[in-house]
């Protein structure tokens, strides 16, 4: 074994092939502190502190805690550290994150000075934090008295989960796990927090929490990337380690103790009159530790045979049963836990059927042990795995980040992380016991689903009652906790919180701030990173082509432009979309081309891209649908011939899929808004500034939500087939049309001949339309034009606004200011005001110079209203003097690091794809590199008073319930206000 420091013990090293990486297991000799580097030639280098840290109730303790240590530290004594390191990183991914087990602190950068600054200040975080009485009462809770004189209770995390418990979404996965894991297992206990019981949480309750969890003994810190471990280890020694001794953590997530009998649950969402069909049932079934690989891996394999594809057994008999309208996002494998839960499920349930689908899933499993699991069902679920893991894309994170969301499923619970990270020797075990035993994989699932009694039907139901119940019960308790106290203790409240308020308002001095690793602007790259491109004609098409490194993988576009088409079809065509993604052909059924699908392609559907092109005016719109699909070299022949007849003749007399389609779609649209309310109000502030942004507003704001709501209430389903066959005939037309390939160089030229040989089953020539400069001639379903004031009710005890205005173009250098603007704003003013003092889970602020405009937003805020005033504070902050020299440096330097992040092979060839399609050049990108590096104090301050000039001018929009849409009103009496049924 190679030793690489002398205070770790290296416990094991060894290659990992599917990675591409080599493994460096250690545990630190004084405190047991392990430590995995996976090393690679991968430029962005990750690390994660990972702490054990189970929930004693639901207080949401570790939510809190998680929340609370980046708000400064010993060596690091700013208010927040967090956030002083977003004001000035190159960070490409920068975050803290909560579980039911565990909580990770990631961050990466592809600058190595910038990587040990993040580790130094995460490092000191973790296990040197303030945590301050001042720290718990701002994140966890705490009362004060309002403007009108009554007790309120304000915290961002408090704020945040009354959130999450709007939505149903949400709300189901917590009821399962309280559901399916008894009293007392710390699954059964919310680790974000139930809203009613965070005011339970004590600071001394918080503080004991993080001295039991953050030590070094019950830490794994992973590692991943080019920086070599012997660095890295002297450094963690240095920093954080030396001078802990070791602990026995009692940390260990026990065994959920097997019930012996089903158990079925309801539980109320809060939601407006008219919804009885949002109803969701879900079924789980606890199954075994995914730290046993095989066994995980043979839980994976029977959820793409079961779930895998519309077209999968089980996933076409719940869609088909007329139970429900779509399948419940929950539906699949959760290996997060240390006991694995597979769950399958439906929306839209009529209440009272829920015993029905139970027996649904059971029949159909029932079914497939008794008959057998079709070969091409196998045959589809092994190419889905094993093209998953040889795919190289980030998720939500960084591509090392996807690798410990691998290896720490066993790795938290005693073993080694190479047990569930690797892939080929499980799956190499896997076929052998497939081969010796025929019938191995209906047998589990036999033990594991059919003939195992752990099982959990958990239903949620609208109750239109339950938003207005929730806010007087609120109101009740704090006016009857305030009837209950004296004098002397009211007080105490008001001390309480002008001390807090004063710790919030409190400046944070220049010596404070620069305690804080800081780049310099000279530590940012001058040159922008090229793509490689060859523009080609192929077939009579243009094509671009983008031979980078794939790991094997093909991945083809292409882009009709959407040019001439009826008013009305703009509105459609996220169902268009959705449908030609999700439909069957003349003579096959959806399910048999879903599940043939799974077989030849990696990943097949539609997008629809608008935007202004850039140097075109406010009224002129590029948009383009773009169908996508990724294969592997060796069978992109085969996907190309079962995708082309999607993209010219999916089966439209089939009006059930359709009407399934339909429902599907409206309700990931539903359970969008809640979850995502700032986005739905930012893209229906912006949506006037554009032709462009009107556009994609109409796609995918709250537009397209009442579009989809009056096509579900229209019976007219043959009509709606017409229309969509129609749109369909005249936009996928070889006339316009871009082909966009990225491949192995290698594998380029037979990519080309494959593709050239598809384009024949396009059509030639255009169909004519009406413009799409022409609004109005057709208005089915009906537009929903935005007004400047705008206010929409939803039942959620939260809210979110929004507010737009006129801003620089790309490729003048106000762009660049502008977006240096929004980053300084987003992580100083708009995060102290609203999110620290106003109690919102979050505030931003962002500059689109495609469009010329510059946006705010929040999210789960308390006080929505309040936000909305603050906005023009935001900029006043910037407009007089503007900010001190070193903030901003921080500015520049945390404004180029957005540009800076690595992209994966499949990003780098689109997103390249549409800079060509939209007219953004290398020397537009170069111009604003080299105008954010020039930035000056003036050049800040200037970009604010631009964007207060013409500030009468603004979009607002609040989405919220009744109470502050009366607030609104008393600003903006014209206010246009609209109710949301979800």
């Amino acid at each position: 074994m190679t030793t690489y420091h002398p205070a770790f013990e290296t416990l094991s090293e060894f290659p990992v092939p599917e990675y591409r990486s080599f493994g460096v297991y250690l545990r630190h000799r004084a405190t047991g502190c392990e430590v995995f580097h996976l090393r690679s030639d991968d430029e962005e280098n990750t690390f994660a502190f990972c702490f054990r840290t189970p929930s004693p109730d639901g207080t949401g303790v570790a939510h809190i805690v998680e929340h609370s240590v980046l708000c400064g530290s010993e060596r690091f004594p700013v208010k927040d550290a967090f956030i002083s390191l977003a004001r000035g990183t190159l960070a490409t991914f920068l975050n803290a994150l909560t579980y039911p087990d565990k909580t990770l602190y990631p961050a990466a950068s592809t600058v190595e000075a910038d990587y040990f600054n993040l580790l130094d200040v995460y490092g000191d975080a973790v296990f040197r934090p303030r945590i301050t009485p001042d720290i718990f009462l701002q994140e966890a809770h705490h009362l004060e008295y309002g403007p009108d004189g009554k007790l309120d209770r304000k915290g961002v995390v408090y704020n945040e989960m009354r959130g999450d418990y709007s939505s149903p979404d949400s709300l189901i996965a917590t009821r399962t796990y309280q559901t399916i894991f008894s009293p007392g297992h710390p699954y059964h206990a919310d680790s974000g927090g139930d809203p009613e019981r965070i005011p339970n949480l004590t600071y001394e309750a918080f503080r004991s929490f993080w001295e039991k969890n953050y030590h070094p003994s019950n830490c794994r810190i992973f590692l991943h990337g080019s920086i070599p471990t012997e660095r890295q280890l002297g450094f963690l020694e240095e920093r954080f380690l030396s001078g802990y001794v070791r602990r026995e953590p009692d940390t260990e997530i026990p065994l959920q103790a097997r019930f012996t009998e089903p158990v079925r649950a309801s539980f109320p969402f809060p939601a407006e009159e008219g919804t009885e069909a949002r109803t969701t049932t879900l079924v789980s079934w606890l199954t075994v530790p995914p730290e046993e690989s095989v066994d995980n891996l043979t839980l994976e394999v029977l959820g793409e045979v079961l779930l895998g594809s519309d077209g999968a057994p089980l996933a076409h008999a719940l869609l088909e049963s007329g139970l429900g309208e779509d399948l419940s996002p929950h539906s699949g494998l959760d290996t997060g836990l240390r006991q694995a839960l597979f769950s399958a499920g439906l929306r839209g349930v009529e209440r009272g059927r829920e015993p029905e689908i139970e027996n649904l899933i059971l029949r159909t499993v029932e079914s497939l042990v008794r008959e057998g699991i079709p070969r091409d069902l196998l045959e589809a679920a092994f190419h889905s795995i094993e093209f998953s893991s040889r795919e190289i894309r980030r998720g939500g994170g960084t591509y090392g980040l996807r690798l410990l969301s691998r290896a720490i499923r066993g790795w938290l619970h005693g073993r080694t992380p190479d047990q569930t990270l690797s892939f080929e020797a499980p799956l190499a075990e896997l076929r052998r016991r497939m081969e010796t035993e025929p019938r191995y994989l209906e047998e589990r699932l036999r033990t594991w689903i059919l003939e195992n009694p752990h099982r959990a039907a958990v239903t949620v139901y609208p109750d239109p009652a339950l938003a207005e119940t929730q806010r007087a019960k609120h109101r009740a308790a704090l006016d009857a906790l305030e009837g209950s106290l004296s004098e002397a203790q009211k007080e105490e409240i008001r001390r309480t919180a002008a001390g807090l308020r004063e710790s919030q308002e409190s400046g944070e001095g220049r010596e404070a701030r620069d305690t804080i690793p800081l780049l310099r602007r000279s530590d940012i790259p001058r040159d922008i990173e090229i793509i490689p491109r060859e523009s080609v004609e192929t077939a009579g098409v243009s094509a671009s082509l983008h031979p980078i490194f794939t790991n094997g993988i093909v991945y083809t576009d292409f882009a009709f432009p959407l040019k001439d088409l009826p008013e009305y079809g703009l509105d459609l065509l996220p169902l268009l979309a959705r449908f030609v993604s999700g439909a069957g052909l003349s003579g096959r059924s959806y399910a048999d081309v879903s599940r043939e699908l799974a077989r030849r392609a990696g990943g097949f559907h539609v997008l629809l891209q608008a935007s202004t092109p850039a140097g075109g005016t406010s009224d002129s719109a590029s948009a383009w649908m773009i169908f996508r699909l990724k294969a592997l070299e060796s069978r992109l022949s085969s996907a190309l011939a079962l995708v082309l007849p999607l993209m010219t003749e999916p089966d439209f007399s089939d009006r059930k899929r359709l009407s399934d389609l339909l429902a599907e779609l409206a309700n990931d649209m539903t359970s969008a808004i809640i979850p995502s309310g700032s986005s739905f109000a930012s893209s229906r502030a912006a949506a006037l500034f554009s032709r462009a942004q009107g556009i994609e507003e109409r796609w995918r704001g709250l537009s397209q939500f009442l579009a989809l709501a009056e096509l579900r209430s229209d019976s007219g389903i043959d009509a709606l087939a017409d229309r969509l066959s129609g749109l369909l005939r005249s936009i996928v037309v070889r006339q316009g049309l871009r082909v966009n390939l990225t491949a192995d160089p290698e594998a380029m030229q037979p990519a080309v001949r494959a593709v050239e040989s598809a384009l024949a089953l396009i059509p030639g020539g255009s169909v004519q339309g009406y413009s799409l400069g022409n609004p109005g001639e057709d208005s089915a379903p009906r537009a929903f034009p935005p007004s400047r004031y705008e206010a929409w009710s939803l039942p959620t005890q939260v809210g979110f606004s929004a507010v737009s205005l006129r801003a620089s173009a790309i490729g003048t250098p106000g762009f660049a200011h502008e977006q240096a603007l929004g980053h300084l704003l987003s992580t100083g003013f708009l995060w102290d005001e609203i999110r620290v003092k106003g109690g919102a889970y979050g505030a931003s602020a962002w500059t689109d110079g495609s469009e010329s405009t510059f946006s705010f937003s929040s999210y789960r805020d308390p006080a929505p209203n309040a936000s909305l005033e603050a906005y023009r504070g935001a900029l006043e902050s910037v407009a007089g003097d503007g900010p001190a020299p070193d903030i901003l440096e921080r500015a520049v330097v945390g404004a180029a690091g957005r540009d800076l992040r690595p992209m994966m092979p499949e990003e780098k060839g689109f997103i390249d794809f549409k800079r060509e399609l939209f007219r953004v050049t290398d020397e537009m990108r170069r111009k604003k590199r080299e105008d954010l590096l020039g930035l000056t104090r003036n050049d800040l301050r200037d970009a604010a008073r631009r964007l207060l000039a013409g500030w009468k001018e603004r979009t607002e929009v609040l989405i919220s319930h009744g109470d502050d849409i009366e607030l609104m009103k008393r600003t903006h009496p014209e206010l246009s206000v609209r109710q949301l049924q979800l």
